[in-house]
């Protein structure tokens, strides 16, 4: 049992001032709270900008290294593809000089050659000369054909000049390829 010698009014008063000292209290510490909270969101907010600032200066880096590549590569294509232009003219090369010396070498001495065309295009060779005798024309052209410079040798004419005593000879022939 308890007796409150308190009139009602001081007593009620004391109440309302209990009240607001624990609704001070509670606010004391809610201020005390937010402001603890604050500080953590503050050092979180100062760590990530950080953390963040840090990721954006990679992905700067990142991204002109990625330019750099890019401009490699790009410099990489351009000159492989030079490099395959040289290499299909080099395939396509065709030395004349060595294909003149081999006619030579296999022309008999009783022969003479007075027009070649040559056709860097078709591979084609077409020749005009003058021999002594037939057996000269065929044996020019058997030679021809045994070589592995040509192939698909052909008469396109030949003919005997009485005032020359001489057979004049027209043959047609192609390169063989990777002459």
């Amino acid at each position: 049992m308890s007796i409150n010698l308190l009139p009602p009014k001081l007593k009620k008063q004391k109440g309302v001032e209990k009240k607001l000292r624990s609704v001070l209290l509670g606010l004391i510490y809610l201020a005390a709270m937010i402001l603890v909270l604050s500080g953590v969101l503050f050092s979180f907010n100062i760590v990530n900008k950080n953390e963040l600032d840090q990721v954006i200066a990679r992905t700067e880096a990142y991204k002109t290294e990625a330019k750099a590549y890019s401009e490699i590569k790009e410099k990489i294509t351009k000159t492989n593809s030079k490099l395959d232009k040289i290499s299909q003219i080099d395939n396509n090369r065709v030395l004349w000089s060595v294909i003149i010396a081999e006619i030579e070498i296999l022309t008999p001495a009783q022969v003479t050659i007075r027009t070649m065309d040559l056709s860097h295009d078709s591979k084609i060779i077409n020749t005009v000369g003058k021999a002594e005798s037939r057996y000269d024309v065929v044996l020019f052209k058997d030679k021809l054909e045994a070589s592995p410079f040509f192939k698909n040798v052909t008469f396109s004419s030949s003919s005997f000049n009485p005032d020359e005593n001489n057979y004049s000879f027209a043959l047609k022939f192609e390169l063989e390829k990777n002459k």
